[in-house]
Formats: C-alpha cells, structure tokens, sequence
C-alpha cells in the first residue's frame, strides 16, 4: 500500500486515482478479494452505483456515487461509466484504509466534478426547465390548432432528449394525448404507405425494364 502512485494537489495533499487503488486492492487480496458494482438508479436523468469491496465473503468497503446526465462534459456521453468509476475509488478507499479521512477519500475525477458540477448541476436543470417550458407551450398549440408543421418542429426540437421528451409529455391533458397518439397512427400508416407505394413503383420499373430486355433481344 504505500507504494501506491499519488497525485500532488492544492494545499500539499495528495490523492490516488481510482486505477491506483483497485491495483492496491488486488495486490494485497488477490484472488480472495473481489470488486462488485450495482446501479441502483440509471434513467434519463441520473445514474446512482453502489460498489462493495468483498473479501472471503465479507464486506470491508462500500461506496456510492450519483451522476446527473449532461451535468458536465464527461457526463454528457459517460455518466454510467463516470459514476461506477467513482463509486469504485470509495469502495476500495474503505476496504483498504488508504486515505482514511473522510475528508481525503476522493479519486481525482470525484475533486474535479464536485469543483464544477455544483454549479452545472443548476444551470442544467434550470436549462431543462426553461427548454419544458417553451417546447411544451409551442407542442400544445400546434396541437390547439391542428397545425402539423408546428408539431414536427416540436418533435424535432426532442428528438434524442428523451428526458425533455418525457417532461413535455407528462404535461399533456387526456385530449391533447389522444390527439397525439392518433397523430402518430396516422403517421405511422402515411409512412408505410409511402413505402409501399415506392416498393411498387420500383417493381413496376424493375418489370418494365426486363420486357423492354426482352423485347430488344427479340427483335
């Protein structure tokens, strides 16, 4: 253990990055020990992991962690992978006794967020609310007035979010529902027609061409 690599940081103490631990843990438990991650919430919102550090069927270390999605870079395409990282490094600090003050037990990803994802975290959400807001209000009247350019702009504009997708509809009455789901039927019946139709046109060609091959090696 007190080989294990350190990283300098402010006010002259040092931290061990996540890799750094789990490589102390298996060097001193070997085959005997092992590291098990469970996610007890991963939605369109937010991911939570618990990791145990077990050894001969006994728990020294448990550690959790919780990632907002789209709270930060990283978490914009990573939050499941940041938040089993992080929940990981807490685990193994507990097992192993590394960095017993709690004020210490962080990996450098951990400092890093939690220095800028306090204020993300609420520019985020304050984000997303005014996006529910405007997208909400537009999908409701387009659907008011029976007005289908405005509704594909609206499913545009959440197309890929399925969190503001899901906050925009939650909103929705009974009758703007309906409305929405006999929408989408139709749509739906348009498309497959339109498919076809083309599939037809494309057999019809396909067949006109092998009679006029015909015909040319007739005459």
């Amino acid at each position: 253990m007190s080989d294990m690599k350190t990283i300098p940081m402010h006010g002259g103490k040092s931290y061990a990055e996540v890799g750094e631990r789990v490589k102390a843990f298996k060097e001193k438990y070997g085959d005997s020990g092992s590291i098990i991650t469970t996610f007890i919430q991963n939605d369109d919102e937010k991911v939570v992991s618990m990791t145990q550090c077990i050894v001969n069927g006994v728990i020294l270390g448990t550690g959790h962690a919780e990632e907002i999605r789209g709270s930060t870079q990283v978490n914009k395409s990573s939050a499941l992978e940041n938040c089993e990282t992080s929940s990981i490094g807490r685990a193994v600090s507990f097992a192993t006794g590394f960095m017993s003050d709690g004020s210490k037990i962080a990996s450098t990803e951990e400092i890093q967020n939690a220095i800028v994802q306090q204020s993300q975290v609420d520019a985020h959400l304050k984000t997303m609310a005014v996006a529910v807001a405007y997208v909400s209000t537009a999908f409701k009247k387009a659907i008011a007035e029976d007005d289908e350019q405005g509704i594909e702009e609206c499913r545009a504009d959440m197309h890929g979010n399925q969190h503001l997708r899901g906050e925009v509809n939650k909103l929705l009455n009974a009758e703007e529902e309906l409305y929405i789901r006999e929408y989408m039927d139709k749509k739906a019946k348009e498309a497959k027609d339109k498919k076809e139709a083309k599939e037809a046109s494309n057999k019809a060609r396909a067949k006109e061409f092998v009679e006029k091959q015909k015909n040319s090696e007739a005459e």
